[in-house]
């Protein structure tokens, strides 16, 4: 007859042990994976609003767009989708090489007039865009486009 034993069986002991640590873990692989989750929600979720911020907040505004090779364009802001913001009448500036002896400058170029395709607007994907600002009504910018709409009826 075996006596009974004081204390507790090692081999028991130790299976509780490594049941609950693998329940632990496994706890915690489900808490990061539904964090994961939800974070991707939120992500997809609020990108669409901001870009319909972005419109409500630019719409017929003229913007400069920065990409991420460094062109700057010009235009008026009249959808910020959620691939792409599009712009029209869309302009940019070209840097004219001086002449012997006299200095270089800038000339604002109309893409309508100036392209061979006269394109009425660009689409550009979100991905090749570093910036947008609004343009201020009273900048240089904003006064070359306005004489510049007044010229050609636009």
């Amino acid at each position: 007859m075996s006596e009974p034993r004081t204390g507790t069986d090692p081999v028991v002991t130790s299976e509780r042990v490594q049941s609950r640590l693998l329940a632990a873990i496994l706890l915690v692989g489900i808490v990061f994976l539904l964090l994961q989750a939800l974070q991707t929600w939120n992500v997809l979720r609020s990108d669409s609003s901001k870009f319909g911020r972005l419109t409500a907040l630019t719409h017929g505004a003229i913007c400069s767009v920065l990409l991420v090779n460094g062109q700057m364009y010009y235009g008026n802001l009249v959808e910020a989708g959620d691939g792409f913001i599009r712009l029209d009448d869309v302009y940019y500036v070209r840097a004219v090489g001086a002449a012997t002896g006299s200095a270089s400058h800038n000339v604002l170029v109309n893409r309508r007039l100036t392209d061979w395709h006269g394109p009425e607007w660009m689409a550009i994907p979100w991905d090749k865009v570093m910036m947008v600002e609004k343009v201020g009504a009273n900048s240089q910018v904003a006064k070359l486009i306005a004489v510049d709409r007044k010229a050609h009826g636009g």
